[in-house]
């Protein structure tokens, strides 16, 4: 399976690669990563995004986002809407962000877009 993995954070990347070790996990940290990668790939069996991505990461060069949004994992279902004939059933919204996270799954059920949230455990045991 292919996963489109959004995050800022390294160790969550590591995390992801150690909990798909059979998948193609596409790793992305910031939104012009994650914009290249819906634009490249035919397909994702499952994308998962974060909410707060500016933490681990310079504020990006190119600021094109949404508005007058700061780049976050809201832009990043926005930009998803535009590759819906992309979209795999299973989006996760994994950001630790309660409030982020509520309004990125609000935004994307009320254009018809399903996705759940699944809280990322940082724990470096697993």
């Amino acid at each position: 399976m292919r996963i489109l993995f959004l995050d800022d954070d390294p160790d969550r990347h590591e995390l992801m690669d150690r909990r798909h070790p059979l998948d193609e996990v596409i790793h992305v940290y910031d939104l012009d990563e994650y914009r290249e990668a819906l634009s490249k790939y035919d397909s994702f069996g499952m994308i998962s995004l974060d909410h707060d991505l500016n933490d681990f990461t310079e504020v990006h060069k190119h600021r094109s986002y949404i508005g007058d949004s700061e780049g976050t994992g809201r832009d990043a279902c926005g930009y998803l809407i535009k590759f819906l004939h992309k979209a795999p059933e299973e989006i996760i919204i994994h950001s630790s962000n309660e409030d982020g996270a509520v309004e990125m799954m609000l935004f994307l059920y009320s254009r018809g877009v399903a996705s759940r949230r699944v809280v990322f455990n940082d724990s470096r045991d697993q």
